[in-house]
C-alpha cells in the first residue's frame, strides 16, 4: 500500500499496491480521479495555493507537467522541474533554465532564470538570474523594485541574506548614529563625562 498527502483535503493511494497506478481521493474516501498507469501526482510544497490544478510526473521519463482534478490534462509532462508558487504563474525548468508560464504554457514575462523560491503570503517570488543574483518578480513576470540580492538561502544555512542595497539613512538611524556623536556620547566628551552617561544608563 503506498499513500501519502497530495494537499489539504485530498490523498494520493495506489491502485492494489501498484507504484505505477494511483487514484486520488477526499476524506471521506470517495475517489476523485484514477490516474493513467505511469503518472503520479506530486504533493504540493505550498498548500495555500489549493490542490487544483496539481502536478504529476511521469514515472518513466521524469517530467513533470499539470493536471486538473477532472482529469485535464493542463500542460503535457514536458518539464525537467515544475512547481507553483503564486495563482496563476507556475515555474517550469527546462534545459537548465527556469522561467514562469501560466495555466495554458503562455510564457509569463521574457526572462530566464537559474532558480526560483516563493515568498510565504506574498504574491511575489525571488529569481535567480545568474552570479548568485537574486531580484523580486511579480506574477505577471515583472521586476519588482530596484534591490538585489546576493548569497541567498532557503532557510537550511548562514546567511539568510545579503544585500547590495544598504540605506544608510536607516542603517545610521538603527545604529544612534548623529554628527553630534554616538547616542549619548557626543562629540568632545570627557573620558568621565562618557563614563557618567554610562552609569545612567546602567
Amino acid at each position: 500500500l503506498l499513500a501519502y498527502w497530495l494537499s489539504d483535503g485530498i490523498f494520493c493511494l495506489s491502485e492494489g499496491g501498484d507504484p505505477q497506478r494511483y487514484k486520488l481521493l477526499d476524506m471521506e474516501g470517495n475517489v476523485l480521479l484514477r490516474m493513467k498507469p505511469g503518472l503520479m501526482p506530486l504533493p504540493s510544497l505550498y498548500p495555500t495555493l489549493g490542490n487544483d490544478p496539481f502536478v504529476f510526473q511521469n514515472q518513466e521519463t521524469g517530467k513533470r507537467g499539470l493536471m486538473s482534478l477532472a482529469g485535464d490534462m493542463l500542460l503535457r509532462d514536458k518539464y525537467d522541474g515544475f512547481s507553483y508558487f503564486m495563482k496563476g504563474a507556475y515555474a517550469v525548468g527546462r534545459d537548465g533554465k527556469v522561467r514562469l508560464v501560466d495555466v495554458k504554457d503562455n510564457p509569463i514575462g521574457t526572462m530566464e532564470f537559474e532558480d526560483v523560491l516563493p515568498l510565504a503570503g506574498e504574491d511575489k517570488i525571488l529569481a535567480e538570474r545568474e552570479d548568485n543574483e537574486w531580484i523580486f518578480l511579480d506574477n505577471k513576470g515583472q521586476r519588482v523594485g530596484d534591490k538585489m540580492f546576493y548569497a541567498l538561502s532557503d532557510g537550511t544555512g548562514d546567511p539568510v541574506v545579503e544585500s547590495d542595497y544598504v540605506n544608510f539613512t536607516a542603517l545610521l538611524d538603527s545604529l544612534h548614529i548623529t554628527p553630534e556623536g554616538l547616542g549619548p556620547f557626543r562629540l568632545g566628551m570627557t573620558a568621565k563625562a562618557c563614563a557618567a552617561q554610562t552609569e545612567r544608563k546602567a
